[in-house]
């Protein structure tokens, strides 16, 4: 578990007591080593304490607690219940302005996040395969291997896939080329995984070959080509060049993501 994974999935429940007791034994031991996220989780219980001193207790009605629920069964998106689990302590003892504030955030999130996108989810499932097994077709050969004098990985991609790339290099932000894997997609199109190991998890790149990939909306454009999303609590970098399309997913949050970006490209 790292730092990422802990605060966007674990803080919250572990916060209200909400952990199963394997995530509480899987938190507690990167707690043991990590000062910055136990300092976190005694800022956020400091911060809840002192709302229920000053806030009333005012349940909130049936009625709420019941299409809260019904939303959260229809949601596809991790990120959306996440946020809920986190609401549900709330909405017990806010006041009935602030309950009924937190509840149109909620329902307005439903609606504005952004559209199903299939090459988006295969990337995030790829992503969290990888956590657990990843197999390499081209490991850290000295003819192939990022960061070598002539290395000819961009060119063994292209060979896979069928179209012209310049892989990633994160060497700057101290993410480690750990190997290239060539697969298939469920459509059958060529695609090719690279894994980077680094300080905060992990980045999973896909390079695939798609011509007029459409770009979804409501992401934030960077340098003409790349374009960032928060995907089911994933950040996501779209790059087209052509028919060329490439897919990072990472857990960082996505201001710190495009800047990595753009420190990766300066």
């Amino acid at each position: 578990m790292d730092c990422q994974e802990y605060i966007e999935r674990f803080l919250s429940a572990d916060v209200d007591g909400e952990l199963s007791a394997e995530e509480a034994s899987a938190v507690s031991q990167h707690l043991a080593g990590c000062p910055n996220c136990a300092k976190r989780l005694a800022s956020e219980r400091e911060f809840k304490a002192f709302l229920r001193k000053r806030v009333p207790i005012i349940s909130a009605p049936d009625d709420v607690r019941r299409r809260i629920v019904a939303e959260l069964d229809r949601s596809a998106s991790p990120s959306f219940a996440d946020r809920i689990r986190a609401l549900t302590p709330v909405l017990r003892w806010a006041p009935a302005a602030i309950a009924a504030v937190l509840i149109v955030m909620v329902v307005l999130s439903r609606f504005s996040q952004t559209q199903a996108v299939p090459a988006f989810d295969e990337a995030i499932a790829s992503f969290t395969a990888f956590q657990g097994k990843f197999v390499p077709n081209v490991s850290a050969n000295p003819s192939l291997a990022l960061g070598q004098p002539g290395h000819h990985y961009d060119e063994w991609i292209r060979e896979q896939i069928g179209v012209s790339v310049s892989a990633w290099n994160f060497d700057k932000l101290g993410y480690r080329f750990v190997g290239g894997r060539a697969d298939r997609l469920p459509d059958g199109r060529a695609v090719v995984f690279t894994l980077y190991k680094g300080p905060n998890g992990q980045i999973v790149c896909a390079f695939q070959r798609f011509a007029n990939f459409p770009v979804p909306p409501g992401g934030q454009t960077v340098n003409r080509v790349h374009h960032f999303y928060r995907y089911k609590g994933m950040s996501v970098c779209l790059t087209i060049e052509g028919d060329m399309v490439c897919i990072l997913t990472c857990r960082m949050p996505l201001d710190d993501f495009i800047h990595a970006i753009k420190q990766v490209e300066s």
